[in-house]
């Protein structure tokens, strides 16, 4: 597997037990909640295939990784919290940038891509299968992040189990 196949099976993994190490895992920062497991199991945090093996191979995995979850709470919360600034950040300084420049280039992409959106929900309404269904989701993705930044997204609060 690549590093980041691993590092997301991983975080799929931890996650069932410990959602907040797993988003953590998800995350930009995901490499001192790699760096957390990897001396949970002692393994080499560079080493994600044998890390995923430990974690597999140990019959109380979840009891130890929810221990550590608990012992680390307060930090995994704030990182957790920088990571969710660090988007509002972002989409805040994108949108700052379009007004004080008054670049109208994201809103005629983002009315393109509606006008497509259309265009390919029709056909895919028409012309019924599989494959469009596929693409269909997969452009509704797009417009999903679009209408977010225009219109602001909601991040919901995930409190630990």
């Amino acid at each position: 597997m690549t590093g980041l196949t691993t590092l997301e099976s991983i975080a799929g993994m931890v996650g069932k037990s410990a959602p907040l190490l797993g988003t953590v895992l998800g995350s930009p920062l995901a490499g001192i909640g790699v760096s957390l497991l990897a001396q949970l199991f002692g393994v080499n945090p560079k080493d994600t295939d044998k890390l995923m093996e430990a974690i597999k191979n140990d019959p109380e995995a979840a009891i130890k990784i929810k221990t550590l979850e608990f012992q680390h709470q307060e930090a995994l919360l704030q990182l957790e919290s920088q990571n969710y600034a660090a988007e509002v950040n972002d989409r805040t300084n994108a949108r700052a940038r379009e007004i004080a420049l008054r670049d109208y280039v994201p809103t005629f992409l983002a009315v393109g891509f509606l006008l497509n959106y259309a265009l390919i929900q029709f056909y895919c309404v028409t012309h019924n299968n599989t494959v469009n269904d596929i693409i269909s989701a997969r452009f509704q993705d797009v417009l999903i992040m679009i209408m977010s930044y225009y219109f602001g997204s909601s991040h919901k609060e995930k409190q630990p189990q």
